[in-house]
């Protein structure tokens, strides 16, 4: 088992999960969980998105029910079976893996609201009456739910990749999933990876923009995405899209943009491509990009139809 992945004492079954930060001046990246390895032998099928409010508590309840809890934003006391406490926080952010029966409560600390993740291994028939699912013509897949409100806050089902695969005739099963911060200014991209993805900003405004480059048929089409509180949906789309982001830097708040996407390959430099930001003639809301040295060395989406399809 990786050292990263660590049981909690006195709760079976229980697993705290701390992987590396990689910070630098866009934010950070960090792989959160790699489901090829031990405890996680099962298949993330949901995704529900709690925002809890300061000083408030909620319990979560597992019955037959896998699921790893990330605590993205805030911070979070949870209480185990056995009363022992573990604290999520900006210097100690970890997930917490709850084994099928158990249960836990969490807290929020402090005077903000924390924003919680919880990733399911069900798929719920239920679901089906929350989920609005539509596929555009280019193929890529929109999951819209409505916000419910709590008494400790507020909830929101982002997607069951059950309900997913049957409406859009798909076999999606992601075996990552992975969490960026990035600040205003940000743009990241655009990136290529042979796998399919599905992304979901949990807080702050997004632009997204989706350049098909996977065929010399409709290569370089552009299909623009922004995600704000008024609309924020989970986005699904498949090789042959490039994907790329930006945080609009007229933010008043100044709040940067957690990000979560789940992929289904694990990534290897064989099966990376890219192409430059700045070379798709995307509108980025941007005034002052902030863009790594590796984004800015891609080939641009010009050389890239020359190398693979002229």
């Amino acid at each position: 088992m990786s050292k990263e992945i660590k049981p909690v004492s006195g709760n079976n079954g229980f697993f705290e999960v701390g992987r590396p930060i990689y910070p630098d001046e866009r934010g950070f990246f960090r792989e959160l969980v790699r489901l090829e390895e031990s405890p996680f032998s099962w298949k993330i099928q949901t995704l529900t998105h709690h925002q809890i409010n300061p000083g408030w508590e909620v319990g979560l309840s597992t019955t037959e029910i896998n699921q790893l809890v990330y605590p993205i934003t805030g911070q979070i006391e949870a209480t185990l079976p056995n009363g022992k406490t573990i604290t999520f926080s900006e210097d100690n952010r970890r997930s917490l893996y709850i084994p099928a029966g158990e249960s836990s409560r969490l807290k929020t600390l402090g005077d903000e609201i924390s924003n919680v993740l919880v990733f399911g291994d069900n798929t719920d028939a239920s679901n089906r009456n929350h989920l609005k699912i539509e596929t555009d013509s280019s193929g890529i897949t929109y999951i819209r739910s409505d916000i419910q409100t709590t008494d400790y806050g507020t909830s929101r089902l982002v997607y069951d990749l059950g309900i997913i695969n049957e409406s859009s005739e798909t076999d999606f099963n992601p075996v990552q999933i992975n969490h960026s911060r990035s600040v205003p200014g940000v743009i990241r991209g655009m990136h290529a990876e042979k796998w399919t993805k599905i992304i979901y900003p949990v807080t702050g405004v997004m632009f997204a923009a989706l350049v098909w480059i996977g065929s010399s048929e409709n290569f370089g089409q552009i299909v623009p995405i922004t995600f704000s509180d008024q609309d924020r949906p989970a986005v699904l789309f498949y090789e042959g899209w490039a994907n790329s982001i930006g945080v609009p830097d007229d933010n008043p708040k100044n709040v940067p943009v957690e990000y979560i996407y789940a992929v289904g390959a694990y990534w290897s430099p064989e099966s990376s491509r890219a192409v430059n930001i700045n070379s798709v003639g995307v509108n980025w809301p941007v005034q002052n990009p902030i863009i790594s040295e590796k984004d800015k060395a891609n080939q641009s989406l010009e050389e890239y139809q020359k190398k693979y399809f002229v």
